[in-house]
C-alpha cells in the first residue's frame, strides 16, 4: 500500500507542476440543471511497452522499480492505478475541467516539463555536463 502511495505521489508530483500561487479560484455558479453523468471510460490503452516508458519517466528509485518487475501483483496494482488515474481524468475532461484556466495552465506547463525534461535528458547523453550547456542565461532571459 505504501508503494502505490509512493507511485501515486510521484505521478501526481510529475503531473502537477509548481503553480500553487499562479493560481486564482473563481466561484461558479452551479448550473440551472446538472449535466447527465455518463460513466468515464479511458480511450487511453496502455500496452507493456507504454507501462515500461511510465514507469522510466517517473524516475523511480531502483529499489521500487525491481519491486515491480519481481512482483506480478506490484504491477496488477500499479496498472490498476494507472488505470484509474486515467479513468479519473477522462471523467474530469467530460466534466469540463480542462476548460478551466488555471487547469489550462497547468497542464502547458506540465507538458512543457515533460518536454524539457527529456530534452535535458538526451542533451546529457550527449556530453552536457551543466544545465547552462543546454540553455544559456541569454536564452532563458529572452
Amino acid at each position: 500500500m505504501l508503494f502505490r502511495s509512493i507511485i501515486l505521489t510521484t505521478l501526481a508530483a510529475a503531473a502537477l507542476p509548481f503553480t500553487a500561487e499562479a493560481q486564482t479560484r473563481t466561484i461558479r455558479k452551479p448550473p440551472a440543471r446538472p449535466a447527465a453523468r455518463r460513466p468515464a471510460t479511458s480511450s487511453v490503452n496502455l500496452t507493456a511497452a507504454d507501462m515500461t516508458l511510465l514507469v522510466e519517466g517517473l524516475g523511480l528509485e531502483q529499489r521500487e522499480r525491481a519491486r515491480l518487475t519481481q512482483s506480478a501483483d506490484e504491477r496488477r496494482g500499479f496498472a490498476k492505478d494507472i488505470r484509474r488515474m486515467l479513468a479519473a481524468a477522462e471523467e474530469a475532461k467530460a466534466a469540463g475541467y480542462l476548460a478551466r484556466p488555471e487547469l489550462k495552465l497547468q497542464t502547458e506547463l506540465a507538458r512543457s516539463f515533460v518536454i524539457a525534461q527529456a530534452y535535458f535528458k538526451q542533451r546529457e547523453a550527449a556530453g552536457a555536463t551543466a544545465a547552462e550547456q543546454v540553455v544559456t542565461d541569454a536564452e532563458i532571459d529572452s
